[in-house]
């Protein structure tokens, strides 16, 4: 019924979907793109407000937007995925176990859309998502890891492009958590690359504020780097 949660409808909706998703992706018509985009729509209506997650199918079809935007490059197809999520994250209970890992797709989705245009505006979603899943997620969150990598990229990423410290502060905290917990082992073909980053931001720092223990700790790190 419209308007309504009901388990077959949502399995008729994900069967249309993937059905006419993987025709699109054979012939590139745009009839079928389009059929996606209303199955989408009238699916998301019919969800209701007490959806609360147990449908994967729909955040699959986020990430297959993603991956024709890869693809193609069109960003409308990026706006479906983070229309989605918005929807996901709206309408799930936030003890459900898949609640912290919407907040890192939308960022992630953010992102994307960002690298695509150089919006600051879609660089700040991203790093409001990804701040927002790592500051709520246990540590033993399955999600959490990829949250703490996401927001060290993104934060230096932001850092560039904005110079505000505090995303110098994000970028080292989360550099130093990913070296602290596990997240990036030292026979990890990334801990010199996060060593790097995270030597880089305290540099900033000690340039951004005068610190001369920021300096000492980047000289520190330098030399650890070195010897990895």
């Amino acid at each position: 019924m419209y308007g309504q949660y009901d388990a077959l409808e949502m399995e008729l909706w994900s069967f249309l979907s993937t059905r006419l998703g993987t025709k699109y992706e054979r012939t590139g018509s745009l009839d079928d793109k389009t059929c996606v985009r209303e199955i989408l729509g009238r699916a998301i209506e019919d969800l209701g407000s007490e959806y609360v997650g147990e449908n994967g199918w729909l955040t699959d079809l986020g990430y297959w937007f993603v991956e024709q935007y890869k693809k193609s490059g069109n960003t409308d197809h990026l706006n479906c995925s983070i229309e989605i999520a918005k929807v996901l994250i709206e309408r799930t209970s936030e003890s459900h176990p898949t609640y912290l890992g919407l907040f890192i797709s939308m960022g992630h989705h953010y992102f994307c859309r960002y690298t695509g245009n150089q919006s600051v505006a879609n660089l700040n979603h991203a790093l409001e998502a990804t701040r927002l899943a790592v500051e709520m997620a246990p540590r033993e969150h399955p999600c959490w890891s990829k949250g703490v990598i996401n927001l060290n990229h993104i934060s230096r990423e932001s850092f560039d492009r904005t110079r505000s410290k505090g995303d110098l502060d994000y970028a080292i905290s989360s550099a130093e958590l990913c070296l602290s917990t596990g997240i990036v082992t030292e026979d990890s073909i990334y801990w010199t690359h996060m060593l790097e980053a995270l030597r880089l931001a305290v540099k900033h720092r000690a340039l951004y504020t005068g610190s001369l223990e920021d300096m000492d700790r980047a000289i520190e790190l330098l030399q650890i780097e070195l010897k990895a």
